[in-house]
């Protein structure tokens, strides 16, 4: 490759990591639409009813509901 070929990639390579890149970037992934739900429950993770719980993405629907779309 040439000289000018490698000085117009490196050009390129470093505009792309500049911009890509914002300063304000939200990385806890909060979402504006949704309530903040305060939850205070104590449960029995030994019942059959609750064994969701103990798998990682596990959700159980409680009465009265808690959380959004369970806990």
């Amino acid at each position: 490759m040439g000289n000018s070929v490698k000085i117009i990639l490196s050009i390129a390579f470093v505009s792309v990591l500049t911009f890509s890149c914002k300063s304000d970037d939200d990385l806890t992934g909060n979402n504006p639409n949704l309530i903040d739900p305060l939850v205070n429950i104590n449960l029995n993770l030994n019942l059959p009813e609750y064994d969701a719980l103990k798998f990682p993405g596990g959700s159980v629907l409680l009465n009265p509901p808690q959380g959004i779309k369970g806990v």
